[in-house]
């Protein structure tokens, strides 16, 4: 969630995929700044037209790049046919 010192730096241009007619929609993306003093990277914050909440993170000091997913899902939300789905990601 977006603290209080977030601020609009953009607008980002996202393709909603074949299920939506592979359309595109804007979407505004916000920079975050309430992080620790020696913090050095920054973060960018959206929001999806179906909920999902994104966060970028830059460090220009990493070798790598990376993608990391969290789900609100557990072994009770598994259909009765496919045990171990909530936790497929």
């Amino acid at each position: 969630r977006p603290s209080a010192g977030h601020n609009p730096i953009s607008m980002v241009s996202v393709n909603l995929g074949s299920k939506h007619g592979g359309s595109e929609t804007e979407l505004p993306v916000m920079s975050l700044t309430d992080k620790p003093v020696g913090d050095k990277r920054s973060y960018q914050y959206t929001q999806f037209p179906n909920g999902l909440k994104a966060v970028n993170i830059f460090d220009e000091t990493s070798l790598k790049d990376s993608f990391a997913v969290s789900v609100k899902a557990g072994s009770f939300d598994d259909p009765e046919d496919l045990p171990g789905l909530a936790h497929f990601c």
